[in-house]
């Protein structure tokens, strides 16, 4: 039994994203001997559930919908680590869409991502030409889980005796989620210029990025952003929080644009429009300025629930849910009464106020 017809395995062969060699999920016991992972059957009522659903509602338009429906998959034909990474996302989709098998399907999801990790983790120790695809991929596929997996699917009774609020406060506020999104960056900059070259190369277009100023445009809610630079004004990391608070108001310019182009479905892109905005910012941002988050420094807590209120603009995406919400409420828990006029517009724009 195969997943494809003889018409689509020609297709797929010719695809510049996979090799000459037909693909196929189910293996043979020669190819078992030679050590290629055996899907199961429910592995495939997984893919089957990717290829309808999860692939169409992580980017949200046609153009990007097509890499992951499609592209993905045909580099996990090739990569077995990058199925795993497609069936743990399927499978903690699942967990967002049936919440009465919720903790089964996580734990499924879980026991898939450690087995893409394994192959991930050998593929970066022997980067090549065949394998940068697959390593942008499922690092793309990582992205999504870590927030999928950190925000409101996670199991706040699995840290035992240290779960709580204390956990829960550094949880959102990024103590290991942050690392991991910014820790791409180690896959990606070695394999860049390949990707770049080969048929996923219009993930790596922004678009109109590079042009949007904040200071030149005319963006409903600017002020509110720009008025924290009052805070730290004689601070001696001055410098750091401008720096981090204008490309904070960059992405709020970025996301802005696509609000009204978002409901017309004609005018389409091959790149993740808003989605990529928080993204763009966490990689961006000076390491000095998660250096003074980590501290709990007032203005860096400020900047990160003005942060969540890009998350907020993103909480139709399940990985995304109650991101936003959640980080403008445990920075209000911490700053207290005396920083309450400063989050008084987050606070708003969330719904918790």
């Amino acid at each position: 039994m195969e997943p494809f017809n003889d018409n689509d395995k020609g297709n797929l062969s010719r695809s510049p994203a996979s090799s000459s060699a037909a693909p196929t999920l189910f293996i043979g016991a020669e190819e078992r001997h030679r050590g290629v992972p055996e899907f199961t059957i429910e592995d495939m009522a997984l893919f089957h559930h990717w290829t309808l659903t999860t692939s169409e509602s992580i980017a949200g338009c046609s153009g990007v919908d097509y890499y992951w429906q499609t592209v993905f998959p045909q580099i996990a034909f090739q990569h077995p680590f990058v199925m795993y990474g497609i069936l743990s996302l399927a499978s903690l989709h699942q967990a967002h869409l049936y919440p009465e098998s919720r903790q089964r399907l996580i734990t499924e999801a879980a026991r898939y991502h450690n087995q893409s990790l394994h192959g991930l983790r050998q593929g970066i120790a022997q980067i090549n030409d065949d394998s940068s695809d697959a390593l942008f991929v499922c690092t793309s596929l990582n992205i999504v889980y870590v927030f999928g997996i950190y925000g409101k699917l996670y199991d706040e009774t699995a840290g035992g005796a240290g779960a709580g609020a204390a956990a829960r406060t550094s949880r959102i506020l990024g103590a290991d989620w942050i690392p991991m999104v910014r820790g791409v960056e180690a896959v990606l900059h070695p394999t860049y210029e390949r990707v770049r070259l080969g048929p996923l190369k219009s993930l790596l277009n922004l678009g109109n990025w590079e042009d949007s100023d904040p200071d030149r445009a005319q963006v409903v809610d600017d002020d509110s952003f720009r008025n924290l630079q009052n805070i730290w004004v004689e601070s001696g990391d001055c410098e750091i929080y401008n720096k981090t608070l204008y490309l904070l108001r960059k992405c709020h310019v970025f996301m802005k644009q696509f609000h009204n182009i978002d409901a017309n479905t004609s005018q389409d892109t091959n790149y993740h429009r808003k989605t990529s905005a928080p993204l763009i910012w966490m990689h961006f941002a000076p390491d000095e300025y998660f250096v003074r988050l980590h501290q709990r420094q007032p203005p860096a807590l400020l900047i990160f629930a003005y942060f969540g209120s890009l998350f907020h603009c993103l909480d139709g995406y399940w990985f995304f849910e109650g991101w936003g919400r959640s980080i403008v409420g445990v920075v209000d828990e911490l700053l207290g009464d005396y920083w309450g006029p400063w989050l008084e517009w987050p606070k708003q724009f969330v719904g918790l106020r």
